[in-house]
């Protein structure tokens, strides 16, 4: 469904494995993200890493979606969620760096 940006296929579709499993929540929250429900995307993907707080993946794309958004401190925290589950992610610590230095006020 994805593949034919068929959005509306793949939620429903979603829905319904999400039934019997959390694995395909981030897919979920992605499709939602896709459709323009972000607050709705940015739920699911909460929910899931209250579930999964160390999937670092999942972390960052969290903090990817805050950045797309112009949520700098909700990005900043998923990238140090991110970091504080796997020290040694590259992208997440990239990230994170990146967004100190903004958050950051000049001397």
């Amino acid at each position: 469904a994805l593949k034919q940006r068929d959005l509306e296929l793949a939620s429903s579709t979603l829905v319904k494995i999400l039934a019997h499993s959390d694995e395909y929540m981030p897919q979920y929250a992605y499709i939602l993200k896709l459709q323009g429900k972000v607050q709705e995307s940015i739920n699911i993907y909460l929910d899931y890493l209250e579930k999964y707080p160390s999937d670092t993946q999942t972390w960052v794309k969290l903090g990817l979606f805050m950045v797309e958004i112009n949520q700098i401190e909700p990005a900043h925290t998923a990238f140090s969620n991110a970091v504080n589950a796997d020290p040694t992610n590259q992208v997440a610590q990239h990230y994170l760096t990146e967004l100190t230095q903004l958050m950051t006020p000049p001397l």
